[in-house]
């Protein structure tokens, strides 16, 4: 697959569209399911840090299966983009497109 540098968080904007945070997860919220007319789904949220910043992240449906058990808080992890932004309190919130352990975090 193509590789991508690590990026600081406090450098990731809506600009960018390809980038990989290597960063901390500092807590991790429960799996919340929905259920309306339209449909239904669910989602979960971590915050992470690292040395330049801290940004939360919000997985949806497919994504919140994949990633919910690898989002353990105290291990660090990489998350890749996915060019989904939304704003919460005047700052960002990233989609992850793809979420792994860094080796030996297991």
């Amino acid at each position: 697959g193509q590789q991508w540098s690590d990026h600081p968080i406090a450098s990731i904007t809506p600009y960018q569209n390809k980038w990989t945070i290597k960063a901390r997860v500092t807590s991790k919220g429960d799996i919340r399911t929905w259920s309306t007319s339209f449909g239904s789904g669910k989602s979960f949220s971590m915050d992470l840090i690292d040395e330049s910043g801290e940004i939360r992240v919000t997985a949806y449906k497919e994504q919140c299966d994949a990633f919910y058990d690898k989002a353990v808080v105290g291990k660090v992890i990489y998350i890749s983009s996915n060019k989904q932004y939304s704003k919460l309190n005047n700052e960002q919130q990233i989609l992850p497109c793809r979420v792994w352990l860094l080796p030996g975090t297991q």
